[in-house]
């Protein structure tokens, strides 16, 4: 499940590269692969919750979103190529 909530966020990166819509789309598409992070790893989250809290998994989400809007941002690139 997690490949293919990976794939929604690389499609959309690419295809709002292709069509040439806004910057702002390179980190909902980072926001929807961490989506499938969280859902393959919802032990590690919980872990990481009883250990440090809310503002613990906070920061692991707000650090795994901005790893993954580098990756969405080279697809976005990649997309504006072909447009």
């Amino acid at each position: 499940m997690p490949f293919l909530i990976y794939l929604v966020g690389i499609g959309l990166a690419i295809y709002a590269g292709k069509n040439e819509l806004e910057l702002f789309y390179i980190v909902i598409s980072g926001l929807i692969m961490v989506s499938g992070w969280v859902s393959d790893r919802m032990s590690t989250c919980h872990s990481i919750y009883a250990r440090d809290g809310l503002s613990g998994l906070l920061q692991l989400l707000f650090t795994n979103t901005i790893i993954y809007s580098i990756v969405t941002g080279i697809f976005y690139f990649i997309g504006t190529l072909f447009s």
